[in-house]
């Protein structure tokens, strides 16, 4: 009775392989694309990059659909794979649209945040500061990502987290090569605006989520 089991194990075990492959690659080309190790409209090779990883081109398309879906690269028939271009119009587009949907974010995680939640906050805004200096701006940009996402997730709309991610990870990964973000804040200055998120979040300041969102943005409120 037990002569078909032996034969799901592997079956299953290939399929864990190839999706931790994938997140792998996936990985790997996320922080390729936050270090500036390639351009904007640049095409990436599938061929290249299963010869790099030493993979099959299986997995490198998966993690480059993953991208595609994350907003990070572009796929169509005749160029392949491509990292995204994005104009000074598209910028301010993705601005007008973090101002609306970060500002519901807010309001909704303040309904929800918990002391612990407050507690991870604080600890990745403390990391987060120490790192704004040009030297660490990949792994600001990471963690800036990281504490934006985890304000979004307080909200419990799993669709408004996705919009919020497709339209600003790019962003904050491209936006030093388009000249939309600083290449460096006084560390004061940051602490202050992620400061504000949390004391909003907290119930500590009489400021509006929108007035957070646009001192955060550095717009007028």
């Amino acid at each position: 009775m037990f002569r078909g089991k032996p034969s799901v194990a592997p079956m299953a075990l290939a399929a864990i392989r190839s999706v931790s492959i994938r997140h792998a690659v996936a990985d790997a080309i996320r922080s390729a694309l936050r270090e500036g190790h390639f351009k904007l409209g640049e095409n990436l090779s599938e061929v290249a990059l299963a010869t790099k990883f030493e993979v099959s081109r299986g997995p490198i398309r998966e993690a480059l659909l993953v991208l595609v879906e994350e907003g990070l690269l572009t796929h169509s028939p005749n160029r392949g794979f491509s990292v995204i271009e994005l104009s000074a119009d598209d910028c301010e587009h993705i601005r007008e649209l973090r101002l609306m949907l970060e500002t519901r974010a807010l309001e909704r995680g303040r309904e929800r945040v918990t002391a612990s939640d407050l507690e991870r906050l604080d600890e990745m805004k403390a990391e987060l500061v120490s790192l704004f200096r040009d030297s660490e701006r990949p792994a600001r940009d990471a963690l800036e990502i990281a504490f934006h996402g985890y304000v979004w997730e307080l909200s419990g709309n799993p669709w408004l987290v996705d919009a919020l991610k497709r339209a600003l990870v790019p962003l904050f990964i491209f936006g030093r090569y388009l000249g939309v973000s600083p290449p460096s804040i006084d560390p004061a200055l940051a602490d202050e605006r992620h400061q504000l998120y949390i004391d909003y979040l907290a119930r500590r300041t009489p400021h509006s989520a929108e007035y957070c969102v646009r001192y955060h943005m550095g717009i007028s409120a």
